[in-house]
């Protein structure tokens, strides 16, 4: 399985990496939403029936006002599971308009992932 890991955090990102390689995904880092927006602009097929772990707080634009902007682009992708990584388990309002939105601390998004593709 595909993971896209946006986080801006050096050591965070290569912590969920290593764990995520660990359950078998293939994980793309980028540290900020421009580099995937990038991607998202360019080949928005190669997000099909993957992930998308999403930091809250990142350095150009935090992850929450990424996806709330782009929702209607990630709704339109097949099989795309949205993680927002926040302490907080809520989902500002907007964010529910895009299917598979969660909300998860970055401590518990392996345990998470893991009892979904199970």
């Amino acid at each position: 399985m595909q993971c896209y890991l946006i986080e801006d955090d050096i050591a965070t990102q290569f912590v969920l990496s290593t764990q995520l390689n660990r359950l078998d995904f293939k994980t793309k880092i980028f540290p900020d939403v421009s580099e995937f927006e990038q991607l998202l602009q360019k080949t928005p097929s190669r997000l099909e029936d993957s992930w998308l772990l999403v930091d809250i707080n990142l350095p150009v634009e935090d992850g929450d006002k990424f996806l709330i902007r782009k929702r209607e682009e990630l709704s339109r992708i097949r099989g795309l599971r949205i993680v927002l990584l926040q302490e907080s388990s809520q989902i500002p309002a907007l964010l529910q308009q895009i299917e598979d939105v969660t909300a998860c601390s970055k401590e518990d998004i392996f345990a998470f992932m893991q009892e979904c593709i199970s």
